[in-house]
């Protein structure tokens, strides 16, 4: 959400960047509330009533937390491989979560059974949403297509050969009347969930885009892609606004708005030669840390509050208060998103 009166403001952005402290600089605030979940966590996401976290791992397990702390409430299995997206039913009865199995299994999250398998995909399921008003289910596959499914039933309704490249995410704008799909091919592309009809094609990237993200107002879409940038998109005319540089020398990994809609969440991952990590996810050498920076108010926030090899995921909670972050490098943490976003002295 911009503020108001600006039509192409870029809103205030976390951005998870390389930022070196100096030996001077004021250390910066600590988490609230830590999740051992024992394995890298490529997913995240809150409740919507935001009484629960739910994290997925590279071992094929989503587990369930209490946002305050503790031991995990319940551990989710039968996935085969990496789960990489997860999302509660806007009820938040249900848990869906992707898979390197080729599978969506739906959860019911208070008694840890599995509901169903979407199955379909002909290979990896980089992404999952639910509709707003929780009535399909939308996929994002390494096979190029995105796909709509019933969650009562775990029938595929619609099919959609979306991309020249795997389709990395979807996700559907606040009101569920269109639903955005991110693209190896570099592509960013608008569809009516209804009928599958395509309503635009969004061309910009310099490479292939991992992230897109609604406004809360719906009126914005944010992308991010390997070519570094955060890229805004005004959703009513398909036209590029603002472009950041979130990154010079890597690439944007996840993008999520706060519920206010002035904040987003960017997680980049950034080469930096002699700094090999192995995991499951990559092998490449690359740093990532987190810093603040509120565009809008054109203040800089740069005290960095994780430096890790690999972050994949943050996630605001539903009410702005918290931002939890999850990755290779020891537990998901939960910081208050408040004092985070203190301006430097």
């Amino acid at each position: 959400m911009r503020a108001s009166g600006c039509a192409w403001s870029v809103p205030a952005i976390v951005v998870l960047a390389p930022v070196y402290l100096q030996p001077a600089a004021a250390a910066p605030p600590g988490p609230v509330a830590t999740f051992d979940h024992g394995a890298q966590v490529p997913c995240l996401a809150f409740r919507a009533d935001g009484t629960a976290v739910a994290t997925g791992d590279d071992r094929g397990r989503n587990k369930l937390w209490d946002p305050a702390g503790g031991p995990a409430k319940a551990t989710l299995t039968g996935h085969r491989d990496l789960v990489w997206s997860i999302a509660f039913a806007p009820d938040g009865r249900t848990l869906a979560s992707a898979s390197d199995d080729e599978t969506v299994r739906l959860w019911d999250p208070a008694t840890g059974t599995e509901r169903a398998t979407l199955a379909g995909h002909d290979g990896p399921v980089f992404g999952v949403a639910y509709r707003p008003d929780g009535t399909a289910v939308a996929t994002a596959g390494r096979d190029r297509t995105v796909r709509l499914w019933d969650p009562a039933t775990g029938k595929e309704r619609v099919r959609l050969a979306a991309h020249g490249g795997p389709v990395r995410a979807v996700a559907f704008s606040p009101d569920g009347k269109t639903l955005a799909s991110a693209g190896g091919d570099g592509m960013i592309k608008l569809w009516h969930p209804a009928t599958g009809e395509e309503r635009a094609t969004l061309a910009g990237h310099d490479g292939a885009v991992r992230a897109v993200t609604f406004s809360p107002d719906g009126r914005t879409l944010a992308s991010g892609g390997e070519d570094g940038t955060v890229k805004f998109w005004d959703v009513a005319t398909g036209k590029e606004g603002k472009t950041v540089q979130a990154v010079a020398d890597g690439s944007v990994w996840t993008v999520g708005y706060s519920p206010d809609g002035r904040t987003l969440a960017v997680v980049t991952w950034v080469r930096r030669a002699g700094r090999a990590t192995a995991s499951a996810i990559t092998l490449n050498p690359g740093w990532t840390e987190a810093a603040l920076w509120d565009v809008v108010g054109a203040t800089k926030r740069t005290a960095p509050f994780l430096r890790a090899h690999n972050l994949y995921a943050a996630v605001f909670s539903p009410d702005g208060k918290s931002l939890v972050v999850g990755g290779s490098d020891g537990p998901v943490r939960l910081w208050d998103a408040a004092s985070l976003l203190q301006p430097e002295k």
